[in-house]
This record gives structure tokens, C-alpha cells and sequence, in this order.
């Protein structure tokens, strides 16, 4: 039923059924954290979008987007 060391324990799992195993957790890290970033992006979109005042978006341009306060208020 279980595959891959899910459910068993590490010392009835073979060779190959752990380096497929460490594969797989490093598949999903990757995709985890560019999960993780996409989350990021999108809430800082949405503060963006929110605020009302200029300094702000400017302060909302310089934490998210790596920018200068000086090259944020120019936009």
C-alpha cells in the first residue's frame, strides 16, 4: 500500500527504495518554495493594490520589490 518509506521505517527500507524516496522530498522542496514565493508576490500585489496614499505604494514598492525609496516614488 505504502510506497517509497511512507508509513514503514528506516530500517526496512532498501537502498533504493530511500535514494527514490530523498528524491522526491527534494522534487516537492523545490516546488514548495516556489509556491512559497508565488504566495509572497501575490500578497504584496494585493497590499499594492490596496494602498491608498503615496508613501504607501512607495514603501510597498521598496519592501517588495527591492527598489530605492527614490526610483519607487518616481514610478
Amino acid at each position: 500500500m505504502f510506497r517509497l518509506g511512507i508509513g514503514k521505517h528506516m530500517i526496512s527500507i532498501d537502498v533504493d527504495g530511500f535514494l527514490i524516496a530523498r528524491k522526491w522530498a527534494w522534487l516537492s522542496q523545490i516546488f514548495y518554495y516556489g509556491a512559497l514565493g508565488c504566495v509572497k508576490c501575490t500578497t504584496i500585489a494585493l497590499y499594492h493594490r490596496l494602498a491608498s496614499q503615496p508613501k504607501h505604494k512607495t514603501a510597498l514598492n521598496w519592501i517588495g520589490g527591492g527598489r530605492s525609496p527614490s526610483a519607487a516614488s518616481t514610478s
